[in-house]
């Protein structure tokens, strides 16, 4: 036939576990699912005759709907007699559907059934390996995105799925949604999303257990899936967890302090799967990755923290420090900086921090006077701030008034002086628990970061406000 190449298809539904047990079974619904997230797509089948009871003619015959755990290269086992009531029941089922309902990181199964109310069937357990669940969306047109490829890559492997509009007979899986299984994974190091008209974007990392929601064009928001929030934040009730819990985070600290940074965010993510809601160790990691150069995978450890603690008032912070330019040029965003500092404002209205970073946003932004309100602000509540005195006089210079431009930053190269090297207060306004500053002391864009240095120069408004 001048060398066609004649496609074959040969049933191996026997040979990977799939033929005896279906045999006699008229199937309504089939799903590919991962229900135990081991990485592996398990199947349901959701059966019902279309032939009369031979003992009641006016009843279809019931039949039981499959459950079946892929195993790898060893096949497929049908488990629906160890998975609840239902599976050992027989029904006539009539379409099936899959759904996280309760957002908890597993698979849930709609089951509709001829004759009986649906049956909504909660998966207890599946969670017990950890997920991500990716919600994509277009802001017009194609809402659902259905028809994008998303791949994920986590613990080596890389996955993938697709948005469709396949469901079955009466039934729709969840739209615009998909979930994945990761094992033993911690992290998914990058989403690639492949949309409708082709066109792709890349995103990572996001930590397990987070629900990602990517609108095209935005930025994707993660956050930890609300189901297992209460789990995450609870204390290990294992006496010896706790204790390893406690090693681990005090073995981090200690390579953080001594400059061990890739040990200590090790340490930390260890000590983490024991208490993933642990507000210092969340804080500390995101501290060492930024020190790392890591900062996509710090802004992703810190929204971690403000999910599980909302008001931390240091990780919203960083999260805005993060946001602002000068570091990783993928992660800017002045609006979410704004929003960051606002949050941390609403929380602590008399810290100064936050309205000094919102005047700096005004500066960015190209609004000086609203600026010099802002840092004329911050200033009065902290008279010791440098950051505050500093940006006020740029506001004031920009807006051609050198006389208050001149007085501000003499009195920020006084307080400087006070301060010492790097030094934003010398008082103890906007200090935690700990003694030290609020926010990280890393150099960020030179233009944000030169107060820092003040004191080394003379105070002259054309040297530091003028380029």
């Amino acid at each position: 036939d001048g060398g066609t190449l004649v496609p074959r298809f040969l049933d191996f539904g026997d040979a990977k576990g799939l033929g005896a047990s279906a045999l006699r079974m008229v199937g309504w619904a089939t799903r590919g699912f991962d229900y135990d997230n081991d990485g592996e797509r398990d199947l349901f089948v959701v059966n019902g005759s279309t032939i009369p009871d031979r003992d009641d003619t006016s009843r279809l015959q019931a039949m039981r709907t499959h459950l079946y755990w892929n195993a790898g290269a060893k096949g497929f086992f049908e488990v629906g007699a160890v998975s609840g009531d239902f599976f050992r029941e027989e029904h006539v089922g009539r379409g099936g559907a899959t759904f996280d309902y309760d957002l908890d990181g597993d698979e849930d199964l709609l089951v509709m059934l001829h004759g009986e109310s649906a049956r909504l069937l909660r998966n207890d357990g599946g969670n017990a390996l950890n997920a991500l669940r990716l919600r994509l969306r277009e802001p017009e047109g194609n809402r659902f995105a259905l028809g994008a490829v998303a791949r994920i890559t986590a613990g080596g492997r890389t996955a993938l799925d697709v948005v469709g509009t396949q469901g079955s007979y009466l039934s729709q899986h969840a739209v615009g949604e998909l979930t994945f299984g990761l094992g033993d994974a911690h992290e998914v190091e990058r989403i690639e999303v492949t949309w409708p008209d082709g066109a792709t974007d890349g995103a990572g990392p996001f930590p397990a257990d987070s629900l990602v929601t990517w609108v095209r064009g935005s930025a994707p928001r993660a956050e930890v899936l609300p189901g297992k929030l209460a789990a995450h934040l609870e204390k290990p009730a294992d006496v010896d967890v706790q204790r390893r819990f406690y090693a681990l985070r005090d073995e981090a600290t200690q390579a953080r302090l001594a400059g061990e940074l890739e040990r200590a965010v090790e340490r930390y993510r260890d000590a983490l799967r024991l208490w993933p809601g642990h507000d210092d160790c969340l804080y500390y990691l995101a501290q060492a990755q930024t020190d790392l150069g890591r900062e996509a995978a710090a802004l992703a450890t810190l929204e971690r923290v403000v999910a599980y603690h909302p008001r931390s008032n240091r990780a919203w912070m960083e999260i805005g420090h993060l946001r602002l330019p000068g570091g990783d040029p993928a992660l800017d965003d002045l609006a979410l900086a704004e929003e960051a500092f606002q949050t941390s404002h609403g929380i602590n209205a008399e810290e100064s921090g936050p309205i000094v970073q919102l005047g700096i946003v005004a500066l960015l932004r190209g609004d000086p006077a609203r600026a010099h309100e802002l840092c004329s602000d911050a200033a009065v509540l902290n008279p010791r701030s440098v950051p505050a005195l500093y940006f006020a006089g740029r506001a004031a210079y920009l807006q051609n008034d050198r006389t208050e431009a001149e007085r501000l930053l003499q009195r920020a190269h006084e307080v400087a002086a006070q301060a010492g090297p790097g030094g934003d207060s010398v008082s103890s306004e906007g200090q935690t628990r700990s003694g030290s500053a609020l926010t990280t002391e890393r150099a960020r864009d030179g233009l944000l970061d030169r107060w820092r240095t003040l004191r080394t120069r003379e105070p002259d408004v054309d040297v530091e406000y003028g380029s």
